[in-house]
């Protein structure tokens, strides 16, 4: 027969067999599970980046433009992977994957306030200091050092074997 214009679904007749939508459903699930697993993998190497570059920041001050490339495309690759496993586990009713530790949120923060602050003092890179020193007095008392062979006097710099 027919099948009737019924809003719920519930009515509905389906083309398929009673095992052949649990073989689909069952392909659906495994493709989801790859999907899942593909986020997981995504979000962790998202996190990694994240990291050397936060690490990059502490050490150098600075982020390359290419970890800044690397770190966009990770998260747009990130935002796809997502944008899918939503759009797929939704209908399945099936839940996303777990992303991140229970830490992480608060270390996101973190991040975002480094990177933030590392961007905004890099753009103005003038007589700020380059946003690891508070200004160009402490800026210069770490990296003007002085001569210490002209400072300090000659005896200090003798050798040991003169000593005796």
């Amino acid at each position: 027969g027919e099948a009737g214009g019924e809003a719920g679904g519930e009515g509905v007749e389906c083309a398929l067999s009673p095992p052949e939508q649990r073989a689909l459903l069952g392909l659906l699930h495994g493709y989801y599970s790859t999907v899942s697993d593909g986020l997981v993998a995504a979000h962790s190497e998202l996190r990694s980046i994240e990291r050397s570059n936060q690490k990059a920041l502490l050490a150098r001050g600075e982020l390359s433009e290419e970890a800044a490339a690397a770190h966009e495309r990770a998260r747009k690759a990130h935002e796809r992977v997502l944008t899918a496993a939503r759009a797929m586990g939704e209908p399945l009713g099936v839940p996303l994957p777990s992303l991140s530790a229970a830490g992480d949120e608060e270390e996101e923060k973190k991040e975002s306030v480094v990177v933030s602050l590392s961007t905004s003092a890099n753009a103005d890179d003038g007589e700020s200091g380059g946003g690891l020193y508070a200004d160009a007095e402490e800026r210069a008392f770490y990296e003007q050092l002085p001569d210490l062979r002209a400072v300090l006097p000659a005896v200090l710099f003798s050798e040991e074997g003169d000593a005796d």
